[in-house]
């Protein structure tokens, strides 16, 4: 099993805690199979309120269960349960910050599509904006009670092979996870991946 950590990036104008607007948001990923690395053509959709089965698990369900149109294996996503989604604040406001994690078997993510809609709050006033419409990337409005123009553009989720960069630090038998980031050994402290890998088996002496 593979756990993968979505980073996103995006430019607020006046607004923070960017995040889809109820439990029942889809989101749209590019697939790739693990064993033969073909990329499923078409967008594919997770939703946090729908599980399947998974075929020979038992009863296991998971978020989304697909199988390969080119070497017919059959792979599975599921969200994390207490792994919510994080908001995108202000904070991060121009900067990538995690967002999401998603189990993963015999699959990987390798795109991210934010279309739908989302919901974020006035910086300044606390407005509730609830239909944050990103179906063309980017979504503007007024908040009154600031006497502020309000905005959310410039979303970035670059579509990145999930090997990108792949660290692990093997300590007394223990894997040791940095949920912000990964240890970059050829530089200084962390570095923000956009789309990151986690092997929950510990590595073997």
């Amino acid at each position: 099993m593979v756990r993968l950590l979505l980073s996103i990036k995006a430019d607020l104008e006046n607004v923070t805690d960017l995040v889809p607007a109820s439990d029942g948001f889809e989101y749209f990923f590019q697939v790739k199979c693990n064993s033969c690395h073909e990329i499923h053509p078409k967008w594919v959709g997770l939703n946090r309120l729908e599980e399947h089965e998974v075929s020979g698990g038992k009863g296991s369900t998971a978020h989304f269960v697909w199988r390969c149109s080119t070497c017919k294996r059959e792979s599975s996503g599921k969200f994390e349960e207490k792994s919510p989604v994080i908001p995108y604040s202000a904070d991060n406001n121009g900067q990538l910050a995690p967002f999401l994690t998603i189990d993963c078997r015999g699959l990987e993510f390798v795109g991210f599509d934010p279309r739908g809609i989302w919901k974020c709050i006035g910086a300044e006033s606390g407005t509730v904006f609830n239909e944050v419409d990103l179906d063309e990337g980017e979504w503007v409005d007024y908040d009154e009670k600031a006497a502020l123009p309000v905005g959310v553009s410039g979303i970035e989720i670059p579509r990145v092979a999930t090997d990108i960069m792949r660290y692990r630090v093997h300590l007394s038998g223990l894997l040791l996870l940095e949920p912000r980031g990964v240890f970059d050994p050829t530089g200084p402290g962390f570095t923000y991946l956009h789309l990151v890998h986690v092997h929950s088996a510990l590595l073997k002496t």
